[in-house]
C-alpha cells in the first residue's frame, strides 16, 4: 500500500533536485554571458601571457609521485598547493628548478600520458641517462634528432612518458 507521506516526500525531493539544476544552469548562463562579453579592445596579449607552466600527470599514489619526482628526479615538493584529503584524493606539485615551471601529480586510476611526453632539458643526456639507470629507471637509447638535439625516453612508475634532452646547438 502506498504511503501518501512517502510519495509526497519523494515528489518534493525530485522537484528540489530539478530546481537545483535549473538554478545552476541559470547561474552558469549569466556568468558565461558576462564573462565573455568583455569588449575586445579591453583585452591584450598580457591578459593571456602565462606566469608559469604546470604539467599535470596522473599517478597511482602519492608515494609513487614523491619517490619518482622527489627522490629520483630531485624535484622539491611545493607544500603551498598540496591537497590530500585521503590517499586516493591527492594533488601534489613539484618544483622543477625553473621559476614558474611545475609538475602537478593527481592520484587517478587512469595513469600514463598516452602519446604526450614531458621533456626535461638537461646539460648532458648521457650523464642524465646513466643517473636514471642507476636509480633503476629503464631509459631508451639516446637519439640524435637534428640541430644538435639528443634525447632519450623513459617512463615513471605509472607509465607516464618523459624524455631527457640536451641541446648542443652548433
Amino acid at each position: 500500500m502506498l504511503d501518501p507521506n512517502n510519495l509526497y516526500k519523494t515528489q518534493v525531493a525530485t522537484m528540489m533536485q530539478k530546481l537545483q539544476r535549473v538554478i545552476i544552469g541559470v547561474l552558469l548562463t549569466v556568468f558565461l554571458a558576462i564573462g565573455f562579453s568583455t569588449p575586445a579592445y579591453a583585452q591584450t596579449v598580457d591578459d593571456i601571457s602565462p606566469k608559469g607552466y604546470l604539467y599535470r600527470i596522473n599517478v597511482s599514489s602519492p608515494s609513487n609521485a614523491k619517490m619518482f619526482y622527489g627522490k629520483i628526479l630531485g624535484m622539491k615538493e611545493d607544500p603551498t598547493f598540496r591537497v590530500c584529503s585521503e590517499p586516493q584524493q591527492c594533488w601534489l606539485e613539484f618544483l622543477t628548478g625553473k621559476e614558474g615551471v611545475k609538475i602537478g601529480t593527481w592520484v587517478n586510476r587512469e595513469v600514463g600520458t598516452g602519446k604526450g611526453v614531458i621533456t626535461i632539458v638537461v646539460k648532458n643526456v648521457d650523464k642524465a641517462k646513466a643517473y636514471l639507470e642507476n636509480q633503476k629507471v629503464d631509459v631508451g637509447e639516446v637519439q640524435s634528432v637534428g640541430k644538435g638535439v639528443r634525447l632519450a625516453f623513459f617512463s615513471d612508475f605509472d607509465g607516464n612518458r618523459l624524455a631527457i634532452r640536451d641541446e648542443n646547438v652548433k
